[in-house]
């Protein structure tokens, strides 16, 4: 035995192989404690040499054996367990294909997941526990997460290869077991094997990329085929659609040429008939020349249809031969001068003499001609309108052109031309009765569609060179004869129902009949506006016998400028289909200034569709009389409306037509109880002064008399000045201005210059004269309708009233005729054109802060206004010294202003009113 290290005792025990090395220890509680298996553990450990122990120091001791040489550390051992403890499995190893892959902590744990790829999917991990007592004892489990269901079998072989995994994420864990230590804690070590590129996540995103385009591409595909087809099938419906449109609109439109000439014969038979006594020889004839024309007009509109069924049917026969085109060409400009009478416009033939005669069939080039003529008179109002041709050879021609000589034939004339995009319509069957251009060629709107059939059925061919405002040219050509041509001596006196449909030019003037009596009412003014001068007289032979004043315009332009001009028309009869402006665009302007309360409207017009009937009734129009009628149908309807104007025009005085456009109404019967609106307005209160004492001299008979007279005088210039009278409050007027203040100043200027005349004419009869003031404010005002369901009043509420009405008291205060508050001489936009002076701030009853108030001169008598220009600088700086209390210089400054103009009752007002502050001292109140 020998003392070791911290007085251990080693020593030599017998055992079946030989001598064991033991060492003994105290503990803290005084006993020994002998332990052998430290020692144990190391191989070999029981063939150690009997006395081979060499002792170093305290800590260390040397041992020899048969092994080798031991050096044994005892300062390294803490206590008795660490040899019992429970160390983790370790891995020796992990490799695969060869390479290793142990990555793990001092703990045997993996450091961390690593990504191995696909094609190295067999793995091989070799492990071991740290028993060095009885290593051959171990035993061990395992098991891969992500592979194996549950732990394998307990297996005393520390390997385990795992062969061909699928692509994934994977933990290995292994757990081992010995009789000397018992359970060992399992270690873990995490991988991942690498799908293979054709699985990775960017070869997923390129599959779902390329199956994306595949789908992307083959919807598109499919949609386009879709589209196209459903694009082909709309474009064959809108096709269809279009033509079942025009072929509607075509008849429409054909109902529309009949029924005039219908109209006509109608109409003028039955004024004949009314006036069978009474009317002259004269007068007759021309109703029977009238419906003569009528009749051959509606021949004509008939031989349209028919020689177009006959195009289509391809059933129409031409009788050609050889014709001269230069003497055909003076017979059709001869029978067209009517279509320019009154215009300042020259009809040339321009055809070469030595033209070859063109094969033809010499009716239909006539219809031709007389066609393209009539198109060019309507729309050309100076200028000229020529009919040429030149001789083309076959090298000019197409190519597909038959072969031979073509003379090539124009018309052409100064009109207003054709837009480029109508160039290639007009010659289709049906346009013309687009609506955009369904007048302005006339007839069935054939003749175009009929002329180059014609023209192309004898191998010619058409076109049309024009720019808008330039003037157009059609060209056709046709072939000629090889014959020499006939020249032709007829002339035709009228025109033949080919041509044009556009009336001839009459001049617009004014039809008046007996005035209208009916108990005492002015004469009802009827305006007719129509393009068709059949229609014109129609009407006016109607309504003679109900003793109208009857005046005519041709078009809707002209219609317009008539009520711009005179505005004073009772009822407007309107054509629909009308050049330049058809009816129901002359309606919608209409309806931008009058009301249908104002002014009614009754469409008359052969367009007799639903739909027609509704555009005239919602753009305005009062009632719609459709082609033909009687006479007693349309007086009947004129009647109603003349009667409803006139229950309108009495419920118009009182309550004002503005004040019901102003709610956003048209009629006074779609009114209801608590209708309002609020809007910035100027507000204008005059008051006769002292006429309570005034009228006390007069009768009540006389006080109406005057007062009627009066407030007659100032109505109308209150409308003149776009304003209107919302109240006559006895011998005072409350009018509104809606526009801006400039037209309230300068209505208030008129109304005190009228009254100036006035007083003149009192002057003479040595009348007292009377004294009116006017006060204007500007600001926010509520209109509306006040009162129960059996009464009710167009009502105005606000301080804008009150202030306007206290500033009109203030005129007697300073002896002003016009004053205006501040509000409104700001929103005036020119304030340079009025005469204006400051009279400072006013604190008037009803309003917190005090009003800016100014006097506007230029209602003065002149000699007055003249000098209140003259002294207008002094007198400002007279109110800028009074009203910084500079009293004395303030004084001083408008006695020199009363020396200039002694008559000026304002400057006399601040001049007492000083000098009182002066005399008397100057109270808080001053102002």
């Amino acid at each position: 035995a020998a003392t070791g290290p911290q007085q251990n005792i080693w020593f030599w025990t017998p055992s079946n192989s030989g001598l064991q090395l033991r060492w003994s220890r105290q503990t803290e509680k005084g006993r020994w404690q002998t332990v052998s298996q430290p020692l144990e553990m190391l191989p070999d450990m029981r063939d150690l040499f009997q006395g081979g122990i060499f002792q170093e120091n305290d800590r260390v001791t040397w041992m020899g054996g048969a092994a080798g040489l031991y050096r044994f550390d005892a300062g390294s051992i803490v206590d008795s367990s660490w040899y019992q403890s429970k160390f983790p499995v370790l891995l020796r190893s992990v490799r695969s294909g060869g390479d290793s892959l142990l990555a793990v902590d001092w703990n045997g744990v993996s450091t961390g997941p690593i990504d191995i790829p696909f094609q190295h999917n067999t793995i091989s991990f070799h492990f071991a526990a740290p028993d060095f007592e009885r290593p051959e004892n171990t035993r061990y489990s395992y098991l891969l997460e992500g592979f194996d269901r549950k732990w394998s079998s307990w297996t005393e072989k520390a390997e385990k290869e795992y062969s061909n995994l699928p692509p994934g994420d994977y933990k290995f864990r292994v757990r081992a077991q010995s009789p000397f230590i018992g359970s060992m804690e399992s270690m873990a070590y995490e991988f991942s094997i690498l799908p293979p590129w054709y699985r990775s996540w960017w070869a997923y995103l390129l599959y779902l990329a390329l199956t994306s385009f595949l789908i992307y591409g083959l919807t598109m595909l499919i949609t386009r085929q879709q589209a196209r087809r459903l694009q082909h099938e709309q474009a064959i419906n809108e096709r269809l659609r279009m033509a079942d449109k025009l072929k509607d609109q075509f008849l429409a439109n054909t109902s529309h040429e009949l029924r005039t000439p219908l109209n006509g014969i109608i109409g003028l038979s039955e004024s004949l008939m009314d006036g069978l006594d009474s009317f002259s020889k004269e007068k007759q004839r021309e109703e029977l020349s009238l419906i003569v024309t009528s009749g051959k007009r509606l021949a004509g509109l008939v031989n349209d249809l028919l020689d177009f069924s006959r195009i289509r049917e391809k059933d129409l026969q031409l009788r050609r031969g050889p014709v001269d085109l230069q003497s055909l060409t003076d017979v059709v400009l001869q029978i067209c001068r009517p279509l320019v009478q009154g215009k300042d416009v020259a009809l040339v033939n321009e055809v070469p003499a030595d033209l070859p005669a063109v094969y033809t069939d010499e009716d239909r080039l006539q219809q031709i001609l007389l066609n393209l003529l009539g198109n060019a008179a309507k729309f050309t109002q100076q200028g000229k309108i020529a009919v040429g041709a030149r001789l083309l050879l076959r090298d000019l021609q197409e190519e597909d052109a038959p072969a031979g000589k073509f003379a090539e034939i124009y018309v052409a004339d100064t009109g207003i031309g054709i837009a480029p995009e109508k160039q290639m319509r007009i010659f289709e069957a049906f346009e013309q009765a687009d609506g955009s251009i369904e007048r302005e060629f006339g007839g069935t709107g054939l003749g175009l569609a009929i002329s180059k059939s014609l023209i192309e059925l004898q191998g010619g061919s058409i076109r049309v060179e024009s720019e808008e405002g330039l003037g157009a040219t059609f060209l056709f050509t046709l072939p000629c004869s090889d014959e020499a041509g006939i020249r032709q001596e007829r002339v035709i006196q009228e025109v033949p129902s080919h041509a044009s449909g556009a009336p001839s030019p009459v001049a617009t003037t004014a039809v008046t009949g007996e005035p209208a009596t009916v108990q005492g009412a002015s004469p009802v003014k009827i305006l007719i506006v129509d393009d068709e001068p059949v229609n014109h007289h129609v009407l006016r032979n109607h309504l003679a016998g109900g003793h109208f004043q009857v005046a005519t315009a041709w078009n809707g332009e002209e219609a317009l400028a008539m009520l711009d001009t005179h505005g004073n028309f009772d009822l407007i009869l309107l054509d629909v289909m009308m050049p330049k402006m058809n009816g129901y665009e002359v309606c919608r302007r209409i309806r931008k200034k009058y009301l249908p309360s104002e002014l009614p409207v009754i469409m008359v017009t052969a367009k007799n569709q639903v739909e027609d009937l509704v555009q005239g009734l919602s753009l305005g129009a009062n009632d719609y009389l459709v082609k033909p009628f009687n006479k007693e149908e349309l007086l009947a309807r004129v009647k109603t409306q003349i009667d409803l104007l006139r229950i309108y025009s009495v419920a118009d005085r009182f309550v004002p037509a503005e004040f019901i456009r102003a709610l956003g109404h048209e009629r006074i019967t779609e009114v209801a109880l608590g209708d309002q609106t609020q809007r910035d307005v100027t507000v204008l209160f005059s008051d006769i002064r002292d006429y309570t004492a005034f009228s006390e001299q007069m009768t009540p008979e006389d006080n109406f008399k005057f007062v009627n007279a009066y407030n007659g005088r100032m109505g109308p210039v209150i409308r003149q000045h776009e304003g209107f009278i919302n109240q006559y409050l006895g011998d005072g007027i409350m009018a509104i201005f809606p526009r801006m203040p400039n037209d309230a100043l300068n209505a208030a200027i008129q109304m005190q210059r009228i009254i100036g005349l006035y007083n003149l004419e009192r002057a003479i009869r040595s009348w007292t004269p009377i004294s009116v003031g006017m006060g204007l404010h500007t600001g926010s005002l509520i209109m509306g309708i006040t009162g129960d369901e059996k009464r009710m009043d167009a009502a105005t509420i606000s301080d804008t009233v009150n202030t306007a009405s206290r500033i009109e008291n203030l005129t007697k205060y300073y002896g002003a005729r016009i004053l205006l508050s501040e509000n409104t001489m700001v929103n005036i936009a020119d304030t340079g054109h009025f005469g204006l002076r400051y009279l400072g701030k006013v604190q008037v009853k009803g309003k917190q802060k005090a009003v800016g108030i100014y006097e506007c001169f230029d209602a003065d008598p002149a000699l007055q206004m003249e000098r209140k220009r003259d002294t207008l600088n002094l007198f400002n700086m007279g109110i800028e010294q009074y009203l910084s209390r500079d009293f004395e210089t303030a004084a001083g400054t408008m006695k020199k202003v009363m020396a200039h103009n002694p008559d000026d009752t304002v400057a006399a007002f601040f001049l007492n009113k000083i000098e009182g502050l002066l005399a008397s001292g100057v109270p808080d109140d001053w102002t």
